[in-house]
């Protein structure tokens, strides 16, 4: 009897759990993920989002994204010392081309990081939907209890 007490116990409790989803939250140097409560690094979250079908498309957009925008920031870099350069020439050598280059790069750059901020949010919210569905069946086992003890029941 007491092991039919314990088995319907362990079995209602670990019928009850649920697939890890993934959190992000910002950091002070970088983003920290989650999966529930348990802090996770950024390779395994990576991994994980990179095993779903679902998620690495768009994880894979958010790494082009993040790579095109460091190499827009490198262009912007360079513009910045171009128009600084410029701005020590007299008023009549300046050229207009710089603060340009300067200004399109900005725009440039936020563009791309944009786009990796809405990819890196589509990779997961694309990935804890996954979890959002479980598999539908016909019947479920309900534990009942009546004068002739404990036991399971198939609703269907």
């Amino acid at each position: 009897m007491f092991r039919r007490i314990v088995f319907l116990l362990l079995f209602c409790c670990l019928s009850q759990l649920s697939a890890q989803e993934l959190s992000v939250f910002p950091g002070f140097w970088a983003d920290e993920y989650f999966q529930d409560e348990v802090q996770i690094t950024r390779k395994e979250a990576k991994s994980l989002l990179l095993e779903y079908e679902g998620s690495s498309v768009y994880w894979k957009k958010k790494a082009t994204n993040e790579t095109l925008y460091y190499l827009s920031l490198v262009a912007q870099l360079g513009a910045t010392f171009w128009t600084v350069d410029q701005l020590s020439n007299e008023e009549g050598n300046r050229d207009v081309a710089a603060p340009l280059t300067l200004l399109g790069t900005l725009v440039i750059n936020a563009i791309f990081l944009t786009g990796t901020a809405k990819n890196k949010k589509k990779a997961i919210l694309a990935y804890n939907k996954q979890f959002d569905n479980p598999q539908k069946t016909a019947f479920r086992l309900v534990p009942v209890g009546n004068s002739n003890g404990l036991g399971l029941a198939l609703k269907f």
